[in-house]
């Protein structure tokens, strides 16, 4: 009887003990999959960002060359973006030395 009931003892901790290694796997499956979604989020993210920033830039440039009646850029951005800067925000004589 004794050989028994130990017989159903460890057959029970060997069921508990493969339903924890089940249920430690789905959970580790689980965390993978919220991390791929938190990347994902993290990518349209940035992508939104850069997205209102690039919009941003051209409001004011496009603000920036109708006050100075200027039609195109052809300078990189990161320049005009300093010359902009440079100027107090201001463009009136494309660059030439005003006399101040």
């Amino acid at each position: 009887m004794q050989m028994l009931l130990n017989a159903k003892c460890h057959a029970i901790r060997d069921a508990q003990i493969l339903e924890k290694k089940i249920i430690n796997g789905e959970m580790q499956d689980e965390e993978k999959r919220l991390d791929q979604m938190m990347e994902i989020e993290r990518a349209n993210a940035i992508k939104m960002q850069e997205e209102i920033e690039r919009k941003r830039r051209e409001e004011r440039w496009g603000r920036f060359y109708t006050h100075c009646g200027c039609n195109s850029v052809t300078l990189s951005s990161p320049l005009c973006d300093r010359i902009f800067l440079q100027v107090g925000g201001r463009h009136t004589d494309h660059g030439a030395d005003s006399g101040e």
